[in-house]
């Protein structure tokens, strides 16, 4: 499974700010990927036999890590031109050996994360970036590409307090204790925290979608108030 609005939308803040080149090294920046808006095909008419293009997966199969929002599409060699992208993706989504995760994906993340620190006009300030590493090159982007390659979202059920995106790892990250659950509420606006995660605080970034205001979505479990009618 793609987003490619996703990735599309976060490209084309990538390419504003950047402009000719990222933090790092100029030779990250391989090309924007390329949106060709093709269609992958229907079931056709009621009783018609045409299987999808890619044909449905099988039962059990994995499509989607489901885990952290955005870290494939911003992530995982979004500036290349060719079908690379494509195929890099389906294969992090499909890839259910976590334990190599880290090994697997984090120097890919490490080269985008490069580039995308530069988004609030700043280099080398990116959440975990590491100074003692820096300079031209990866190194000080492998910290926070090791801790979004682990990509799976962390509660912790002993806290009582459910308020923040991400508490779990970034306690951990830090050597303490969250005293917030974590997780992914309804409410939290996910997106928006991840690019301030990749980008910087220095200037805020956002996807322009704000937060839920016609009280569909409540703080208590199961988060979700009255439908709509």
């Amino acid at each position: 499974m793609r987003s490619v609005d996703a990735r599309g939308a976060f490209a084309a803040l990538a390419v504003a700010a950047l402009a000719s080149s990222g933090c790092g090294s100029d030779s990250l920046i391989k090309g924007l990927v390329s949106l060709d808006g093709s269609v992958l095909g229907d079931d056709g008419p009621a009783g018609d036999s045409q299987t999808l293009v890619p044909p449905r997966p099988e039962l059990g199969a994995l499509i989607d890590r489901a885990g952290r929002p955005g870290v494939n599409a911003m992530l995982v060699d979004v500036f290349d031109f060719d079908r690379q992208r494509d195929r890099l993706a389906d294969q992090y989504n499909q890839d259910a050996d976590a334990a190599g995760w880290r090994s697997r994906y984090a120097p890919l993340l490490a080269g985008d994360l490069a580039i995308l620190d530069i988004l609030d006009g700043l280099c080398g300030n990116q959440l975990l970036y590491d100074k003692r590493a820096g300079g031209i090159g990866l190194e000080g982007y492998s910290r926070l590409a090791d801790a979004l390659a682990d990509d799976r979202l962390y509660v912790d059920s002993r806290s009582g307090q459910c308020s923040s995106y991400l508490a779990v790892e970034q306690a951990a990250l830090a050597g303490g204790a969250a005293g917030d659950c974590g997780g992914r509420a309804p409410g939290y606006d996910v997106v928006d925290e991840t690019y301030a995660l990749v980008a910087g605080p220095a200037q805020p970034v956002s996807d322009g979608v704000a937060a839920d205001t016609a009280g569909r979505v409540v703080a208590a479990f199961p988060f979700f108030g009255s439908p709509n009618l």
